[in-house]
């Protein structure tokens, strides 16, 4: 698997920079299923897998670590329901928090305290500051499991406050949306603004600014990571007051269930990838998911999708990325359909990438999805099968050597920036 580079020339000279992963041959595949050595038996082997869950022989099945966590999430009753939470967090807001006055027991030969307002706790409690996102110690976890030394997750996007240089939004994959007030440098501080009730996950993808309205955020929930168990989605994350509180809109439109691979034994989940919003009307946001394109022109209230960019249905349409280009008075559409290219044992479909590519749509329609035929697919100087509908969809068998067909498509993921200086 190698990186390649295009450089397309659009309208107006538009200058738009692509980054394709191209599946040459199904080699990959063998290095992503080797080394795994993990034994059937010893109680350590199933404690790690019900953390790890696989489908390799030994392992507990899937089916047996839904059970354990569904147990501990719902002890003692056996059932959950989101309202519950948001509930209690209504419930919580309504009583007051602070340091309660009163006298401060000495501990082990310490002076007590007493003052009316705990000015000694205050004063501690107004040193501690978030650390903010940053890598963990790996050596010495339970096994099994990788000893990297300092590790971290995966920071997916990153946006800036147009209006305001020193503020900048960070989707982490699994960590939500964080917030710094004194971007950027190596002092530079985060605060993590959804761990609230009413945000049901902490799975996001991508984060972006209205450009016309600094104080709205939109993030989207949910993992395109093309991995064996990626995270579902739970909807698009909005906030109007730059972070401080979120709402999620489509809950029931992105639902996390995502159809099986044919063949496949184990669930798939939806993900929005990325979400956008247009510069010249605030109403109108698109977003890209695994199965499309879905379009909202009342500021993510109701929505149209999923819209495809091409005629190939059977393909997968993931978007890896997505621009929304200010024309002037119109707005136009770039989207990258970029699945893996070739399959695993529990994404059996991802070598279904016929429809990979970048695609071009005029202009924002004024509602519903835009009509299949009105997308340009710009396949000038790409490789052949661009866009063809022809997946390279080799065997999913370790220590491979099949080659993509001479007219397959063989593009992997792909990601797009406009440059700032020509856009």
């Amino acid at each position: 698997m190698r990186e390649k580079f295009h450089h397309l020339t659009l309208g107006r000279q538009t200058r738009l920079l692509a980054v394709a992963l191209v599946t040459g041959a199904a080699a990959t595949v063998a290095l992503l299923l080797a080394g795994s050595q993990h034994g059937a038996g010893g109680s350590a082997a199933v404690q790690g897998a019900l953390y790890s869950p696989g489908g390799e022989a030994g392992e507990v099945s899937l089916a047996k670590v839904e059970q354990y966590w569904q147990t501990r999430l719902t002890y003692p009753t056996g059932r959950f329901n989101q309202r519950w939470v948001t509930g209690a967090a209504k419930q919580a807001q309504r009583i007051k928090s602070g340091i309660p006055k009163g006298h401060y027991k000495a501990w082990r030969g310490t002076r007590s305290v007493t003052g009316s307002h705990g000015a000694q706790s205050l004063k501690a409690l107004a040193a501690a500051r978030p650390l903010g996102p940053q890598p963990q110690v790996s050596t010495g976890c339970q096994a099994p499991c990788f000893t990297f030394g300092l590790v971290s997750g995966r920071v997916s996007a990153i946006a800036f406050d147009p209006a305001h240089t020193s503020v900048a939004y960070l989707a982490q994959d699994g960590g939500g949306i964080w917030k710094t007030t004194n971007c950027c440098t190596p002092f530079t501080t985060w605060t993590v603004t959804t761990d609230g009730a009413s945000v049901s996950t902490t799975t996001t993808d991508d984060v972006t600014v209205d450009p016309n309205n600094s104080n709205v955020v939109y993030a989207a929930t949910g993992d395109i990571s093309f991995g064996s168990f990626a995270f579902g989605s739970a909807g698009v994350l909005k906030s109007t007051d730059a972070g401080n509180s979120w709402q999620t809109l489509g809950a029931n439109v992105f639902t996390p269930a995502y159809p099986a691979a044919t063949g496949g034994t184990y669930p798939q989940y939806q993900a929005v990838s990325k979400v956008r919003v247009d510069p010249n009307n605030s109403k109108n946001v698109v977003v890209g998911t695994k199965t499309g394109l879905f379009f909202s022109y009342d500021a993510g209230v109701n929505w149209a999708g999923p819209c495809l960019t091409n005629g190939f249905p059977s393909q997968r349409q993931d978007i890896t990325d997505l621009i929304l280009r200010d024309d002037g008075s119109t707005t136009s559409i770039y989207a990258a359909v970029g699945a893996r290219g070739y399959g695993t044992f529990v994404q059996q479909n991802l070598g279904k990438n016929g429809a990979n590519g970048v695609y071009r749509l005029g202009a924002v329609p004024a509602g519903g999805c835009p009509a299949v035929g009105s997308w340009t697919a710009l396949t000038n100087g790409w490789p052949t099968g661009t866009a063809s509908g022809v997946a390279c969809n080799p065997p999913i068998v370790p220590d491979t050597t099949t080659l993509c067909a001479a007219t397959a498509n063989k593009l992997g993921r792909i990601e797009m920036a406009i440059a700032p200086s020509d856009p």
